[in-house]
This record gives structure tokens, C-alpha cells and sequence, in this order.
């Protein structure tokens, strides 16, 4: 306001300096020809501050501009560490699930060598063990004298191949269950491999990884 009322008056009286200074070839200039360049001059300078004033609510303006894009890029670098953090934490959880993987495929590989092993075991004792309680009672069976004893080393035969039979049954069901504990492992391990290695990516795309 006040450098309006100086330039007003400074505007004023350069005006009535140009309107009051004679000119060798013509007259002084009317009061009238001074009261118009007076208010032309006024008019101007009101054009000049509605500028200024139109200039002040523009700098506003951008300036609330400017300190939104700022809060803005403050919240957009909060959200990049946050998703960097969270990425090191994916690839942390990546390799301890990876690793497990690898100890839980050797467990599995351990057990199936231990499975096949017992398998063999089981067959070779149990076929041995068969063929020698049968040669045994076939030498009772054939043994002199054995012709009055035929009914009791019939029936002991019997008991004994029965007895093999039930021996064969048990080494067949613990044969079974030793697969389904492998079979059960197998799947746990599917289960943890596709908990831990599903992942989704920053553009959604899910990676799957199930067995």
C-alpha cells in the first residue's frame, strides 16, 4: 500500500512536470490536457497492482503446490524403505526356506536308502530263516523213526508255517507303514516348500513353486 501511494505520487509529479514545462514553439498545456495524463496515469498504476496482486495469489498458489509434492515425495520414500525392508526380509525367508528344502530332501533321500535297506534285510533274513526251518523239519520229517511220529510233526509243520506266515504279515505291514511315513514325509515337505516359496511380486504376479 504504501509503495502504491509513492509511486502514485511520484507518477503525479512527473506528470505535472511534463504538463507545466514550456515548450519554446508552443503554449503551456491546459489543465484539462494535465488532469487527463493524471488519471491515465492513475489507471496504470491500478493495472499495475491488480497484476501484483494477481502475481501474490499465484506465488500462494504454487507454493501450497509445492509443499503438497513435497509431503508426497516424503510418503514415497517412507513406502520405499518400507518395501525394501520388505523385500530383505522375502529374501532372508527365501534362503532359510531354501536351505530347509535341501536338509529336507537329504532327510528324505536318508530314509528312503534306510527303507530299501530294511527292505532287503527283512526279505533276505526272512527268506533264509524260512528255508532253513523248512529243511529243518523236512530232516525231522524224513528222519528214522519218523513214520510213528507223521501226525505230530504234520501238525508241528503246520504250527510253523503258520507262525512264518503271521512272521511274513508283521515284516509286510511295518514294510508298509515305513513307506507311509516316507510317503507322509514327501508331502510335508511339498506343504513346506509351497507355504514358504509362493511369493508375490511387486507387480502381483504370483511364483509358484508347489511340488
Amino acid at each position: 500500500m504504501r509503495t502504491r501511494r509513492v509511486l502514485q505520487m511520484c507518477l503525479w509529479l512527473a506528470g505535472v512536470g511534463i504538463a507545466r514545462s514550456p515548450s519554446p514553439t508552443q503554449s503551456p498545456a491546459p489543465e484539462a490536457q494535465v488532469g487527463v495524463l493524471t488519471e491515465g496515469l492513475l489507471h496504470l498504476l491500478s493495472g499495475i497492482e491488480e497484476n501484483g496482486r494477481f502475481v501474490e495469489r499465484q506465488g500462494r498458489r504454487v507454493n501450497r503446490e509445492l509443499r503438497r509434492q513435497a509431503r508426497e515425495l516424503a510418503r514415497l520414500h517412507t513406502r520405499a524403505r518400507l518395501v525394501d525392508r520388505l523385500w530383505t526380509g522375502l529374501k532372508r525367508e527365501l534362503q532359510v526356506g531354501e536351505a530347509r528344502e535341501e536338509g529336507l530332501q537329504r532327510e528324505a533321500e536318508g530314509l528312503q536308502r534306510e527303507v530299501e535297506a530294511l527292505r532287503d534285510m527283512t526279505g533276505r533274513d526272512t527268506l533264509e530263516h524260512r528255508l532253513s526251518r523248512v529243511q529243518e523239519m523236512i530232516q525231522v520229517i524224513t528222519a528214522p523213526g519218523a513214520v510213528k511220529a507223521t501226525t505230530l510233526n504234520t501238525t508241528l509243520l503246520q504250527a510253523e508255517m503258520e507262525a512264518q506266515g503271521r512272521r511274513l504279515s508283521d515284516l509286510s505291514l511295518e514294510v508298509m507303514i515305513q513307506d507311509g511315513l516316507v510317503a507322509q514325509q514327501d508331502q510335508r515337505h511339498c506343504r513346506a516348500t509351497d507355504g514358504e516359496l509362493e511369493l508375490e511380486d511387486d507387480r502381483g504376479k504370483s511364483i509358484d513353486l508347489s511340488c
